[in-house]
């Protein structure tokens, strides 16, 4: 289990320091980064593939209709939440961006609710009403509903409930979707190549080793976190995933100087508060289940 946490903390922390990354590269439009980050990442998987034999899993999973379907509507999903993440973080919203995938674990238990019969607790009621009520202070003092920070929230609650759909392992099925991605990305970039407008060259030295990177930032604290969800308890990284949007949080502030008016901030501590009452909660049932578990084995 150390192990598996070791892991998982190697990915959330990987992924709170994306904006440093993505930032090197806001020069470029975000449509043409997004594309390029899918390409690479399946010639990195692909590799992975390769060295472990594995090619038959894809094929046999491509087979499976239900499957299939299900992996083209992740790979929507995602792509859609990649574009947003890269753009808001090179239009200097990362302080937003955090904020979504604060609000992440609200919306997985909202979406249970509505499409899986899970049963909301009390204070997980009463986190989703502070959510909105922030929601809505953070929409009367920015004058405009903060829509990165739900579309990224949504997305990617979306994109966990397709997932919950998916009995394959996780490193096939990321095969799959970014493979899904891929083909209109390569169309896309050689349209841009053929119009003069192409991102890579062989004068971009930097800019190339940056977007063919993509597939390494990318893939790392993915194969990271399919090791942790195997060896630690979901309760344990829902409570480690918070680490993700605090580092985010801290990099706009601190390090990119963005600046929260206060009425956005009377709105985003709404939404924290929130996020803090659903963490406590989280920590109690984990609790109670451990001394239940314990109790069993007596």
């Amino acid at each position: 289990m150390q192990r598996g946490i070791a892991f998982g903390l190697g990915a959330y922390i990987w992924w709170g320091f994306t904006p440093v990354y993505w930032k090197q590269l806001n020069h470029i439009p975000s449509l043409d980064v997004t594309c390029f980050r899918m390409i690479w990442t399946f010639v990195l998987l692909s590799g992975v593939h390769l060295a472990r034999h594995s090619w038959q899993e894809i094929a046999d999973l491509l087979r499976d209709r239900r499957q299939r379907y299900l992996q083209i509507t992740a790979a929507g999903l995602l792509s859609t939440n990649w574009l947003v993440f890269v753009w808001a973080i090179g239009d200097g919203q990362v302080v937003e961006a955090s904020l979504g995938y604060f609000m992440n674990p609200l919306i997985n238990v909202l979406l249970g609710y509505l499409f899986l019969g899970e049963k909301f607790r009390s204070s997980q009621k009463m986190s989703i009403g502070l959510a909105l009520a922030g929601v809505l202070v953070l929409t009367i003092a920015v004058g405009s509903i903060p829509v990165v920070a739900l579309y990224l929230a949504t997305s990617f609650g979306f994109y966990g409930l397709v997932k919950s759909k998916v009995d394959r392992p996780a490193l096939n099925t990321l095969t799959v979707e970014v493979m899904f991605m891929s083909v209109p990305a390569l169309i896309y970039l050689i349209l841009r190549g053929v119009d003069g407008y192409g991102a890579m060259g062989l004068t971009v030295y930097a800019d190339n080793l940056w977007l063919i990177s993509t597939g390494i930032a990318t893939s790392i604290p993915l194969l990271f976190f399919s090791v942790a969800v195997q060896r630690v308890p979901l309760g344990v990284l829902g409570m480690m995933q918070y680490v993700a949007p605090t580092t985010q949080l801290i990099l706009g502030v601190i390090v990119y100087n963005e600046v929260i008016a206060q009425g956005e901030l009377v709105g985003y501590s709404i939404i924290w508060a929130a996020v803090a009452l659903f963490a406590i909660d989280g920590l109690v049932a984990l609790r109670h289940n451990s001394e239940k578990n314990l109790s069993n084995v007596d």
